[in-house]
């Protein structure tokens, strides 16, 4: 093996390996400074806007977990070191964990202002 092989070999491990932890997540904050001071409309469209991101978190993670069973199999059967690619990170689940909270809250603040009864939660 020469040692432009070796080196191209080490990068690409060095690079694979940055790609094990996956994305970082960034989780919404559950209570907000200026919750109380949102309207019946405002709060109603935060939780209508963070169901739809629940259901991308879950299409994310799906597709993460697809992801990850391919290169497992191209790991145990053609190229061991593939199995460095696999996400093995939970930003979707962290993530959609926040948003649910921030959704419960929103909803107690809702029914608090006599808003809306509950909006169903993705």
């Amino acid at each position: 093996m020469s040692t432009v092989t070796k080196i191209s070999a080490a990068l690409a491990l060095v690079a694979s390996l940055g790609a094990c932890a996956g994305r970082q997540a960034i989780p919404v904050t559950p209570m907000q400074a200026t919750d109380n001071d949102l309207a019946c409309q405002p709060l109603q469209a935060e939780v209508v806007n963070n169901n739809a991101k629940l259901l991308q978190l879950d299409q994310e993670k799906i597709s993460r977990q697809n992801s990850n069973l391919a290169v497992g199999l191209v790991g145990a059967v053609l190229f061991p070191p593939a199995v460095f690619l696999l996400d093995m990170g939970d930003a979707p689940e962290t993530e959609a964990a926040a948003l649910q909270q921030r959704n419960d809250h929103l909803n107690k603040l809702a029914a608090q202002k006599g808003c809306f009864t509950k909006v169903a939660q993705g």
